[in-house]
């Protein structure tokens, strides 16, 4: 997969941007979450952003990383009988 500026992203596999909640048509809220297939893909991906300054609509990207969430076990989600959704569609 490409990215800004014809530099290879080895090892991205996936680019998740959440809309506002306030504005659906607002596409972006600010961040993004970029998933590689290894730590090292995301590291080496990491050292090529914040070494070259990149700008995204006029801001610098900021490379933070994210803490990954962990998926409930089966038997956890067996006992679940209510979901709370905030903001449906």
């Amino acid at each position: 997969m490409a990215c800004v500026h014809g530099c290879h992203a080895e090892g991205l596999v996936d680019v998740i941007v959440y809309n506002s909640p306030d504005d659906p048509s607002k596409f972006n809220r600010g961040f993004a979450f970029l998933d590689y297939d290894s730590h090292k893909s995301a590291s080496a991906a990491r050292r090529t952003i914040t070494s070259t300054r990149l700008q995204v609509w006029g801001s610098e990207v900021i490379v933070e990383w994210a803490e990954p969430q962990e998926e409930p076990d089966e038997e956890t989600m067996s006992k679940v009988v209510c979901h709370l959704s905030r903001n449906p569609v």
